[in-house]
C-alpha cells in the first residue's frame, strides 16, 4: 500500500502516509456506526461492506473517475478507529484521501460534541398508541403532522431530521440516534438505494413540513447484520422522521 502516493494508514510509521487514528470516545462501536452514516451521506462514496469493528467504504472522485478505497477498524481497547486505504490513482498524489479522513474526524467531532451538549432524554419504554398504516412490505408508517409543501418522490435529494428507537413488543426502547441532538440534518437520494429500504420506502409521499412516525421490520433495516454494535440483529426500528426540504 505504502508505495502508492494518496495511501494513508493509522498503522503507517512513514510520515508520508501516516494518518491519526479517529478518536472513539468510550464506545467505538457507536462511533463506527456514526461514521457509516456520515459515508452515506457523502458525495460519490457508498458502503462496500460493513460488520461488527469494521466498514469498508468506496469513493470515487467527480472529475476523474478516480476510485478509492478505504477501511475503518474499531479498537475498543484503545478507544479509536483504525484508517488504512489504498489509492487507485498510482501516479498522482491528490491528497483526496487525508482529506477525507480528516472530514470524516471533523463531522465525528461534531457529533460527539452534539450529543454532550443535548439534553437528557429518557430511555423509559413507552407503549406506542399510534394507529400506523401497514404496507405490503410491513412497513408500518402514521402521519402525526402533514406537511404543506412539496411532495418528496423517488429521485429527489431530501434533507429530514430523524431520531431512532429500537422497538420491541409495541414498546419504544432506547434511542440509538437522532440528527436533532446533532443540530445537523440527514440529506440522502430518495430511492436510490443509500439508505435502508424502510427509509426509501417510508419517506416517499411525505410533504415538506411533515412529520411521520415509521415502524421498520428487520428485513426493511438492517437485518441480520444489526449495524456497527448499536443496532442488535433482526431488530424493528422505530423512526420520527420530519421532512425539512427537498
Amino acid at each position: 500500500m505504502e508505495n502508492r502516493r494518496n495511501a494513508v494508514s493509522s498503522f503507517s510509521t512513514s510520515p508520508r502516509h501516516h494518518v491519526d487514528p479517529l478518536p472513539a470516545g468510550d464506545d467505538p462501536l457507536v462511533a463506527l456506526a456514526r461514521l457509516e452514516d456520515i459515508v452515506t451521506t457523502m458525495s460519490c462514496s457508498r458502503i462496500v461492506s460493513a460488520r461488527r469493528g469494521y466498514v469498508h467504504a468506496r469513493f470515487r472522485s467527480r472529475w476523474l473517475r478516480l476510485v478509492d478505497d478505504i477501511e475503518f477498524l474499531a479498537d475498543e481497547a484503545a478507544g479509536v478507529i483504525h484508517v488504512r486505504s489504498a489509492a487507485r490513482a498510482r501516479h498522482f498524489d491528490f491528497g483526496s484521501n487525508r482529506r477525507r479522513v480528516e472530514q470524516i474526524r471533523a463531522r465525528l467531532a461534531s457529533m460527539a460534541a452534539g450529543r454532550a451538549t443535548a439534553a437528557p432524554t429518557s430511555t423509559t419504554n413507552r407503549r406506542d398508541s399510534m394507529n400506523y398504516k401497514t404496507l405490503p412490505s410491513g412497513l408500518q408508517y402514521e402521519d402525526t403532522v402533514v406537511g404543506d409543501g412539496p411532495e418528496a418522490q423517488s429521485g429527489a435529494r431530501v434533507s429530514v431530521h430523524y431520531t431512532g428507537w429500537i422497538y420491541e413488543n409495541g414498546e419504544r426502547g432506547r434511542k440509538f440516534d437522532s440528527s436533532k441532538d446533532r443540530g445537523q440534518p440527514f440529506v440522502f437520494p430518495l430511492g436510490a438505494g443509500h439508505v435502508i429500504r424502510g427509509w426509501d420506502e417510508g419517506v416517499q409521499g411525505m410533504k415538506v413540513g411533515g412529520t411521520r412516525m415509521l415502524v421498520i421490520p428487520a428485513e426493511l433495516g438492517y437485518g441480520a447484520r444489526g449495524a456497527g454494535g448499536v443496532i442488535p440483529p433482526n431488530a424493528t426500528l422505530q423512526f420520527e422522521v420530519e421532512l425539512l426540504s427537498l
